[in-house]
């Protein structure tokens, strides 16, 4: 099992990351969440799906609702793989939600998120070959993208044996007055 942290991309905005993805997978290559923005990336869990959902829940800080764009065209290797990336903005804030919420995540590990200098960003394909990179770098250039939207919550997903799919364990609502 794993659980991370990222913003639920809403519509429209989703459905354009999504046809775009379509376009883009790669043979092989399943998606098994829908269009976010990857603010803790996926990490053994320390806690059980319901103390973890609870957790979440209660976590504390003040952050404002922001409206998030992503258009830049980012690639991160491992192992002989590439994955397309858009880098989301803006940073500061962006920055400032996820060390936020990295420094309160006790439900699960943040070895990963650390290790990789981890930036939020929306994954267009993944697990690809460089030749594959490339040639989605080119139609995600042509395409014009541009991804807007506000942001006004973030989501613990969880995803493991008895869930296939990333599914949400909890919500938390960004605005000037609540709690996060």
């Amino acid at each position: 099992m794993k659980y991370m942290v990222a913003i639920p991309v809403p519509e429209p905005a989703s459905s354009l990351v999504a046809n775009l993805k379509t376009q883009l997978r790669p043979p092989g290559w399943h998606d098994t969440m829908p269009p976010h923005i990857t603010l803790l990336s996926p990490d053994t869990p320390t806690l059980d799906v319901d103390d973890a959902a609870s957790t979440f829940s209660r976590m504390r800080l003040a952050m404002p609702a922001a409206p998030i764009h992503a258009s830049k065209i980012g690639r991160f290797d491992r192992a002989g793989r590439h994955t397309i990336i858009l880098l989301a903005s803006p940073r500061i804030w962006l920055s400032n939600l996820q060390q936020a919420v990295l420094t309160r995540s006790n439900w699960q590990s943040t070895a990963s998120t650390r290790k990789h200098n981890f930036e939020p960003h929306i994954t267009l394909v993944n697990q690809t070959t460089l030749e594959g990179a490339a040639q989605a770098a080119n139609t995600i250039i042509q395409a014009a993208i541009r991804v807007e939207f506000i942001c006004r919550n973030i989501n613990l997903y969880c995803k493991g044996s008895h869930w296939p799919r990333w599914r949400v364990l909890s919500t938390k609502r960004l605005n000037k007055t609540s709690e996060i």
